[in-house]
């Protein structure tokens, strides 16, 4: 079965500032088969319309007057029972030790990401994974990323095209299986 996966995290400043504003930085994907993206697009697409809301959709954007909206974006995704599923893990700044992650808050953050991820991802399916655009100090790291999860389940890993984003794994089985990662907006 071919499964899309959206990421996106909020609060990443967690890792990154020396004075952070808040306690979790909270890392969150929405699985869902490939052949319902259309559908769901279409059905959030009328939801919007309904609630005249428009623009990045953002919890923090949650006020009395979108109640409703949001509202009605749960009540979508949960009619689709397992077939939409949602994965979030939370990271408090204060139980984090840096030194497990060579004092490298942008390895940090990535190996939580690799938490979110790897839990769910099954060799008899392929998976498209679209990380929020984000410009990192290391240019790899999704590629690194990648890899990990490669590794995790014991495929071999093979990069298509020099600059490609695109990791094609090859079980052992001869079977074909692909992951496929993007990053949303800007390249990073």
């Amino acid at each position: 079965m071919r499964f899309e996966v959206y990421c996106d995290e909020s609060r990443p400043d967690l890792f990154f500032s020396e004075h952070p504003q808040a306690r979790f930085l909270m890392i969150g994907s929405l699985w869902l088969p490939e052949e319902l993206r259309c559908e769901l697009k279409e059905k959030i697409k009328t939801i919007r319309k309904k609630h005249n809301t428009w623009g990045e959709i953002k919890w923090s954007k949650v006020s009395p007057s979108r109640v409703d909206f949001f509202g009605d974006l749960v009540d979508l995704f949960t009619s689709y029972g397992s077939d939409v599923r949602f994965r979030c893990i939370a990271v408090e700044h204060s139980q984090v030790d840096m030194a497990l992650h060579e004092h490298d808050s942008e390895l940090g953050f990535y190996k939580f990401y690799y938490q979110l991820i790897h839990h769910w991802i099954l060799k008899s399916n392929e998976y498209q994974i679209f990380c929020d655009a984000k410009t990192n100090r290391d240019s790899k790291r999704l590629h690194t990323l990648q890899q990990c999860l490669c590794h995790l389940i014991k495929l071999q890993c093979s990069l298509r095209g020099k600059n490609s984003d695109t990791l094609s794994m090859k079980a052992a089985n001869e079977t074909v299986r692909r992951t496929f990662f993007h990053q949303r907006g800007r390249a990073g």
